[in-house]
C-alpha cells in the first residue's frame, strides 16, 4: 500500500494513532516537545541521535517502493 492512497478511514486512524500514542511517547522520551493544543511539535537537541536511523528507514521506504509492482521510482 506504499504508493497507493491511503484511504480516509487509515488516514484518520493514524493521525489519531500519532497524536495520542506516538508523539506523546517521544515527548515522554525528551525526543519531540509536543504541544497538543496548538498541534505544534519541536524537536529537541536529543532528535539529532535519531537522524542516522531516519536516513536509514528512509532509505529502506524508497527501496521497498522501487521494487513495488504499479510504483513509480521513488514516489511513495
Amino acid at each position: 500500500m506504499a504508493c497507493e492512497e491511503t484511504p480516509l478511514d487509515d488516514r484518520e486512524r493514524l493521525v489519531t494513532s500519532l497524536y495520542h500514542v506516538h508523539l506523546p511517547k517521544l515527548a515522554d522520551s525528551g525526543v519531540v516537545t509536543f504541544y497538543p493544543e496548538q498541534r505544534l511539535v519541536e524537536p529537541e537537541a536529543t532528535a539529532d541521535a535519531l537522524l542516522p536511523y531516519l536516513a536509514l528507514a528512509a532509505n529502506d521506504d524508497v527501496q521497498t517502493d522501487e521494487f513495488s509492482p504499479g510504483c513509480e521510482s521513488g514516489v511513495g
